[in-house]
C-alpha cells in the first residue's frame, strides 16, 4: 500500500473526496480544520483570515501511486486554469494567479 497526504483548501473538500473514491482508495480519512501556511496559501487565523484546510489521507496499492498523483495533477492544473479565466473575465488582472 501506498499513503497519500493530500493538503487543500476546505472548500475544495468534495471534489477532491469525489477523485479520491474514482481513483479506487482502499481507505481514506479526513481532518477537517487544519490551519496552517503553505506556498499557495496561508489558513492560520479563522479571525482575520476566514477559512481553513482540510487533510485527506488516502490509501491506494502500490503500482497505483503514481497514476493518483498523475490524475490529481491534472485536476490542480484544470482548476488552476478554471481560476484564471474567472479572474480574467472578472477584470482581476493583478491577482497573483493571473502572474
Amino acid at each position: 500500500m501506498t499513503m497519500l497526504l493530500l493538503i487543500l483548501r476546505q472548500s475544495l473538500d468534495q471534489d477532491l473526496q469525489l477523485l479520491v473514491k474514482e481513483l479506487n482508495a482502499k481507505s481514506c480519512t479526513k481532518v477537517q480544520k487544519v490551519f496552517g501556511m503553505g506556498a499557495a496559501s496561508t489558513a492560520s487565523n479563522p479571525m482575520t483570515r476566514p477559512g481553513s484546510d482540510c487533510t485527506i489521507l488516502a490509501a491506494v496499492e502500490d503500482g497505483q501511486g503514481t497514476h493518483v498523483v498523475e490524475r490529481l495533477r491534472e485536476f490542480r492544473d484544470w482548476l488552476t486554469k478554471q481560476l484564471r479565466i474567472r479572474k480574467l473575465r472578472s477584470g482581476c488582472l493583478h491577482c497573483p494567479v493571473n502572474g
